[in-house]
């Protein structure tokens, strides 16, 4: 969108959801609805604003609309929750604006009370004109009108407090608030698991590096890898295969299953590491674009590596000046200075620390 098109979207956009009304219909006593449309790794830093809204409506029933593949994830941290299922594929121009189906999916509900601790178009797109009495959440300005109690998405320490500030105008969140997952439980038995991918490419430290990292650890310890399936072409597996085992996950419980066994996670800052670490693994993450202070586990045993330059997230900044790389980093020096010796005297470092703790 260009800057005048743009100038006349946020003009244009307010006044027709303020002259929007929602209807009032009957509702379903106590019924509460939370939407939380996110990727793996965001799934988990709104789990701290979920167990707050569960805590505070503990007598009502709570329903999660959320994507199908982050419901397992939910399931490790959540009790005494309904989820309602939406898909990539219910909403249009990019996956940015709700479709018919979940448009009337919001609607139908009835909810009294909705809170969107999304923030952003999507989740904007399935407000407009709903029935619920009272709509809490946060967003960008433009889309102000639609909430009952609004938040203006903005920075806090770490992730999750992005989140926990949708409901922060109305549940009192306690200053020890965490992930409920608990602490890590350090395990000296079971293997490594390296996991090579992120969201995005310049999160990746690189597959090379992660093969020069295990062959170091290889030795007396189990390493294997764990690669969605799809992502690497058959003659790239076997070249793996011919020293470390590989497990081709096909969906999140795949994931989920395989993180169970292993004694740590290693990765980039992606979706795998945040599950591992909920599910009480100690994880050690490997950082480039992305500011660790934003977004390293809250809790248990982790560890993680940044190589520091001069173009690296400032103290308040969550990404470098490329949008994390997602808008034309020239040459991704964060992750290509990063050395495979570097990473791996971390990594032994970390372990160290493990045993000690036992």
């Amino acid at each position: 969108m260009n800057k005048q098109l743009e100038k006349i979207y946020d003009w244009v956009l307010p006044l027709i959801l303020k002259l929007n009304r929602r209807v009032t219909i009957k509702k379903e006593v106590g019924k509460v609805v939370v939407i939380s449309l996110h990727k793996l790794g965001d799934a988990v830093f709104t789990i701290p604003a979920l167990n707050s809204i569960l805590k505070y409506h503990n007598n009502k029933k709570i329903n999660l609309v959320c994507f199908r593949e982050t419901i397992e994830i939910f399931k490790l941290a959540l009790n005494n929750i309904e989820y309602v299922i939406l898909d990539r594929d219910d909403f249009y121009f990019g996956e940015r604006i709700g479709g018919f189906h979940a448009r009337k999916l919001i609607k139908d509900m009835n909810a009294e009370r909705i809170y969107d601790i999304t923030g952003c178009i999507q989740s904007a797109s399935l407000l407009y004109n709903c029935h619920a009495n009272e709509i809490i959440g946060l967003n960008e300005i433009r889309y102000k009108p639609l909430y009952d109690v609004f938040s203006l998405i903005s920075n806090g320490p770490h992730m999750s407090d992005i989140y926990l500030n949708a409901v922060r105008p109305v549940i009192k969140i306690e200053s020890d608030d965490s992930f409920k997952a608990g602490t890590s439980i350090p395990q000296k038995s079971g293997y490594i698991l390296i996991h090579p991918f992120a969201g995005w490419s310049a999160k990746e430290w690189g597959i090379e590096k992660y093969l020069g990292l295990a062959r170091k650890l290889s030795n007396p310890v189990e390493v294997r890898f764990i690669i969605p399936s799809g992502y690497l072409p058959e003659n790239n597996l076997k070249i793996i295969e011919k020293e470390f085992k590989i497990v081709e996950s096909k969906n999140i419980p795949d994931l989920i299953e395989n993180i169970k066994n292993c004694s740590l996670l290693i990765g980039n800052d992606s979706g795998p590491v945040h599950i591992a670490n909920l599910m009480k693994k100690q994880v050690f993450t490997i950082y480039g674009p992305t500011n660790p202070s934003y977004h390293q586990p809250k809790s248990g045993l982790s560890g993680y590596i940044v190589k520091e330059i001069v173009c690296s997230p400032k103290v308040n900044e969550k990404l470098c000046f490329t949008d994390g790389g997602r808008k034309g980093c020239p040459s991704f020096e964060c992750m290509k200075q990063l050395s495979v010796d570097e990473v791996f005297l971390a990594v032994t470092k970390f372990i160290n620390k493990i045993n000690k703790e036992e």
